[in-house]
């Protein structure tokens, strides 16, 4: 997949005026089951810098981390150039994931008993 076919919406888009957004985001899903969400605003990591960050999950939305270099254990990379994101995309296209298997950390934690 090129950078320029990402499907990039405006995100947080305020209701009220001034009508402005904090940047930019995109969900893809790959035929693999992987989910990768791509955003660029000021809470992202290099929002503030014009880079991206990626989270990559599967399909009941765990983090995949570690799946390719860099992912940390939640399966987030930030700090992403246009050409980082495609690199990174067409190397999730690329793997296979056998159901049940694989480095999934769950996003929902349970909070613990203090």
């Amino acid at each position: 997949m090129k950078f320029i076919d990402i499907p990039f919406k405006p995100a947080f888009v305020n209701e009220r005026p001034p009508f402005d957004t904090s940047g930019i985001n995109a969900l893809l899903k790959l035929d693999n089951g992987i989910k990768v969400s791509i955003v660029m605003h000021t809470g992202s990591y290099g929002g503030n810098r014009g880079l991206y960050e990626l989270m990559i999950t599967d399909q009941a939305d765990n983090g995949l981390g570690g799946i390719i270099e860099g992912v940390q254990d939640d399966g987030i990379i930030g700090y992403l150039t246009p050409h980082d994101v495609e690199t990174a995309i067409n190397k999730l296209e690329e793997i296979e994931i056998p159901n049940g298997t694989g480095n999934i950390i769950p996003l929902r934690k349970e909070p613990h008993d203090a």
